[in-house]
């Protein structure tokens, strides 16, 4: 009973930490709509790109700002990282201490949080690349149709404005990733520092990856464990061993548990008319853990 009061409360805290991993989204979106007020203002000064010099101007002045932003949004990833180290080592010790046991946390721990991908290969600063890509990308080709069209640079603001949504959305999940891929991080190194075993536990329902879901309540050594998470917005976690007291379901008992409709939306059309055929959902993941094209399954008739 005391296991699973430990396991219960490791398992609530990891999912308020990937609820509430945006404690930074109001200050990167204001970044964000600084930059947006300020290239428009900037190009509401002027109504016209008559000559190549002036584009030329307006290109290297909006490069001034979107470089600003950049720099500004390094410093808040990097405050990000920050904090969350500090929030998940603290909230490790006082849990293992709470289940007696004493853990060292590596002095190298942000080092190799900053280092880690956030998923895949992708790096944290990357993810600020992409986004300031995307940004210059699109007030540069604006500008560009400006200058050759002699279009009202008001038109381009107001083009430009209406973009902001789908950045906002981007900028959002960067945050929240960055905050809850390093707490998975801290976990992962102060488990393989510590040589503490670990369980995977994959939030089980109709949005789980086949690539996540296979690998619940699969048990870890430190060096087998898989960093963290293992795509973006991957909700996966490892939990200690010592407070497992149950095994969590494996994915198969759990799809086959499903109603029909909820097993149609968890792996598509073509997958279930073959899980329907007879081939188990555990079938649809290789030796690597990595999901199987569907015409290989049939062409296999595994």
């Amino acid at each position: 009973m005391k296991k699973q009061k430990k396991f219960n409360e490791f398992v609530q805290h990891m999912i308020d930490c990937q609820s509430l991993g945006n404690t930074n989204k109001a200050k990167a979106l204001q970044q964000l709509q600084d930059l947006y007020e300020e290239i428009s203002k900037l190009l509401t000064k002027t109504s016209y790109i008559y000559t190549k010099k002036t584009y030329k101007s307006l290109l290297e002045q909006v490069e001034v700002l979107i470089g600003r932003y950049k720099r500004k949004s390094y410093r808040l990833m990097e405050s990000s990282i920050q904090e969350s180290v500090n929030y998940q080592t603290e909230w490790n010790k006082d849990f293992f201490k709470s289940i007696g046991k004493t853990i060292v946390i590596p002095t190298t721990i942000l080092a190799g949080v900053k280092f880690s991908p956030v998923a895949q290969t992708v790096g944290y600063n990357e993810l600020v690349d992409n986004t300031v890509y995307k940004i210059r990308q699109s007030i540069n080709n604006s500008m560009k149709v400006a200058y050759l069209t002699k279009e009202n640079l008001n038109s381009v603001t107001e083009r430009f404005n209406k973009r902001i949504t789908s950045v906002e959305k981007e900028v959002e999940s960067n945050i929240k990733n960055v905050e809850t891929n390093t707490i998975s991080t801290v976990d992962y190194l102060v488990y393989k520092a510590n040589d503490i075993k670990s369980v995977y536990c994959s939030i089980l329902d109709v949005g789980t990856c086949l690539e996540c879901g296979i690998l619940n309540g699969k048990v870890y050594t430190p060096d087998t464990a898989p960093l963290l998470p293992q795509h973006f917005n991957c909700r996966c976690f490892l939990v200690p061993q010592d407070i497992v007291e149950e095994m969590p379901e494996s994915y198969g008992n759990w799809f086959d548990s499903l109603d029909e409709e909820d097993k149609l939306a968890a792996v598509g059309p073509s997958r279930y008319r073959l899980y329907q055929a007879g081939v188990p959902v555990t079938k649809f993941t290789d030796n690597q853990n990595k999901t199987i094209p569907v015409k290989d399954i049939t062409k296999n008739n595994i």
